[in-house]
């Protein structure tokens, strides 16, 4: 399943962004109403699209930064993988902790 942005106008003047991941919704920031934001995000914004700049005019660009903005955060806080970036990060972690384990193995005799 892909992941994908999208808002609602939760009341007037309001809209709350959200990103869907795996099928939970996670909420990502509220921000003042403006319609253009809103014919681009009100259906699913897909983030493998990835953030095209040439979408929309300063209310879509400030909104797209918030979005690269508060993604991260949620993948702290919830402990997910959202971004590509973010997976290639945890997987050389990884790497460099399974290589750190076999090193004290080695080192302590165990192998």
């Amino acid at each position: 399943m892909k992941s994908y942005v999208y808002c609602k106008t939760e009341h007037r003047g309001v809209q709350t962004f959200y990103l869907n991941h795996l099928g939970h919704n996670y909420p990502l920031f509220a921000q003042a109403y403006r319609a253009s934001v809103r014919e681009l995000f009100h259906k699913a914004y897909l983030l493998e699209q990835g953030f095209d700049y040439t979408l929309g005019g300063n209310a879509v660009r400030r909104t797209l930064d918030k979005i690269k903005q508060a993604i991260p955060h949620v993948e702290r806080e919830w402990n997910i993988c959202v971004l590509k970036r973010t997976q290639r990060k945890n997987d050389a972690r990884n790497e460099r902790r399974i290589l750190r384990d076999r090193e004290r193995r080695v080192a302590g005799g165990d192998e």
